[in-house]
């Protein structure tokens, strides 16, 4: 079982946008990927119950 195309291009993702950010503190690099991670649930989540309404 390997990492899914659709893992490696979220964490490019968050690497690209976050990188002025984990340029000087790169110990970041696991905080950042856990909260775009929960933010990104929290609006499919949303967008799940909206259309559900």
């Amino acid at each position: 079982m390997g990492i899914s195309a659709d893992s490696l291009a979220a964490v490019s993702e968050v690497v690209r946008k976050e990188a002025h950010n984990l340029a000087r503190h790169p110990e970041l690099l696991w905080q950042q990927l856990y909260n775009r991670a929960r933010w990104t649930q929290e609006v499919t989540r949303s967008e799940t119950l909206r259309e559900r309404l």
